[in-house]
Order: structure tokens, then C-alpha cells, then sequence
């Protein structure tokens, strides 16, 4: 796939310029067997809305379990194979790929797996957690989260599930 080029502008980027978009319950659950363990589509029309026509970061496994690339965005795999996957960009690190994203000009969201979630979580602006309610099987969870770090700007109820959007705290140097 080629990489779109923003030649004639400086970066548009709208912030947050790097953003994590999860699903996940109370317990961190995020998938089972590579898949996700419930079916709300509310939640998935409101990551639609929110990643459309923008730059999308994710591992293979996360890239594996879909039907195709997600259309109408920017479709960036992490993978240390050197497999290629249709419709989308490869890169061998997560660095590679925010360099690229930050190239490309839109804003970047990583929306999974474990991997990439770990390394945003030091580096994102932006949290859009849509907290899944009940409890499911499952066997892949989000990192630990210290909420200390993050500031909730936003709540919206849903059936299911609640949409929290965080923006990261940056607590004050304060000199002695």
C-alpha cells in the first residue's frame, strides 16, 4: 500500500495526535480467542465514527481477526514477520509506526492488541475507553491503568456500555 504524502500542508493533525481506542470490561477484558467476547453495535459505530478517516495502529493478531482492513482509514500492522498484509503498512516497531503516522498527517489511534496498548499508554494524549458492562470470558486484557495519570473529559451512557473519553494529567513542577 502506498503511503499517502502530505505535501502541500503543514500536518493537520486535530488533537489528540495520539490516541487509544479500547473496548473493554471492569476486569480489563479486551478479547477471547482472538476475538471480541461481545457483540454491541453501538460500540462499534461509535469507533467508526471516531477512527474514520484517520491513521489506525495495531498488531497483527488484531489485524488477523478482522474480515479485511478497515476502510476509509490508514491501516498501520506491527509485525516482526516479514508477511505482508493486504491494505495495509508494516512496520517492525511501534516507533516506526508513530514516525509514520505522524508523517502521513492524521491523527493516529491504536485500537489493539496488548502490544501496541503497552507501548501507547506511556506516549498517548488520549484515552477512548468504552467500559463493557457484565462480565466475559476472556484472555487478553488491557495493561494496568493508573488513573491517576488521566483525566475524564467526557462520559456518554450507552446499552451496554459507557464511553469515557481521558485526556492524560499533566501534573504541575512545583519548585520547593
Amino acid at each position: 500500500m502506498a503511503i499517502p504524502k502530505n505535501t502541500n500542508r503543514v500536518s493537520t493533525l486535530r488533537e489528540p495526535q495520539l490516541a487509544i481506542v479500547v473496548a473493554m470490561t471492569d476486569d480489563r477484558v479486551i478479547g477471547c480467542k482472538n476475538q471480541i467476547p461481545w457483540d454491541m453495535p453501538e460500540e462499534r459505530l461509535l469507533f467508526r465514527e471516531m477512527t474514520f478517516d484517520n491513521t489506525v495502529i495495531m498488531g497483527s493478531h488484531t489485524f488477523q481477526s478482522l474480515e479485511k482492513p478497515l476502510a476509509n482509514r490508514i491501516n498501520i500492522v506491527l509485525t516482526k514477520s516479514p508477511k505482508s498484509f493486504p491494505g495495509a503498512i508494516t512496520c517492525r516497531s511501534f516507533f516506526q509506526s508513530l514516525v509514520l503516522g505522524l508523517r502521513i498527517g492524521k491523527p493516529i489511534y491504536v485500537i489493539g492488541g496488548v502490544g501496541p496498548y503497552q507501548m501507547a499508554l506511556s506516549v498517548a494524549d488520549c484515552l477512548h475507553i468504552s467500559w463493557i458492562k457484565g462480565t466475559f470470558k476472556g484472555d487478553r486484557y488491557f495493561p494496568e491503568l493508573d488513573r491517576r495519570n488521566w483525566l475524564a473529559e467526557e462520559k456518554r451512557v450507552y446499552e451496554g456500555f459507557s464511553y469515557v473519553r481521558y485526556r492524560r494529567h499533566i501534573k504541575a513542577v512545583t519548585q520547593p
